[in-house]
C-alpha cells in the first residue's frame, strides 16, 4: 500500500508536478482514491479533486460548485463554535456541501453508506465528538 503525507507532499510537489494516474490510481480502490483526493484538495487541483467523487454526486454537484466550495473560507457557526467546512470536509472524505447560512450538510461515504449530517438539527455534544474524532484522522 502507497502511503504519502500530505505535508511531505505539498513541500515535495505542486499540483502541475504530480503523475496523478502513476501516483493515485482511480481504479486501485478506496484508499487511494481517498489519498488522491485529499492531496489534491490540498495542493488546490479542485478538478483531479472533482474527478474522484461518486457519479452520483457529481450529478448533484456541478464542478462550477464545487471549485466555488472548496476556495471558499466558508465557516459553519454553531453555538458559538465556528467549524472549518473546507478543512472539516477534506479530512471527513467530502462527499458534498450545501453552503447554506442555516445548515451544513455533509455527505460521508463509507464504503456503500451515505450519511447526513444536519448541523442545526442534532446535539452539539454528539456533532463536536464527531469532529474531533475525524479531525484527529488527519
Amino acid at each position: 500500500m502507497l502511503m504519502i503525507s500530505q505535508t511531505v507532499g505539498c513541500c515535495l510537489v505542486s499540483a502541475r508536478e504530480v503523475n496523478w494516474d502513476a501516483l493515485f490510481p482511480l481504479d486501485a480502490g478506496p484508499e487511494l482514491l481517498v489519498a488522491r483526493f485529499r492531496v489534491a484538495v490540498t495542493l488546490g487541483d479542485t478538478d483531479i479533486a472533482y474527478d474522484c467523487l461518486s457519479p452520483q454526486t457529481r450529478a448533484k454537484m456541478s464542478k462550477t460548485r464545487f471549485q466555488l466550495a472548496m476556495a471558499s473560507d466558508y465557516e459553519v457557526e454553531y453555538e458559538g463554535y465556528k467549524i472549518p467546512l473546507r478543512r472539516f470536509i477534506c479530512s471527513a472524505r467530502l462527499i458534498d456541501i450545501d453552503k447554506d447560512k442555516t445548515k451544513a450538510e455533509v455527505l460521508l461515504e463509507w464504503g456503500r453508506m451515505w450519511v447526513t449530517i444536519f448541523v442545526k438539527r442534532i446535539a452539539e455534544r454528539w456533532y463536536l465528538a464527531l469532529y474531533e474524532s475525524l479531525r484527529g484522522r488527519e
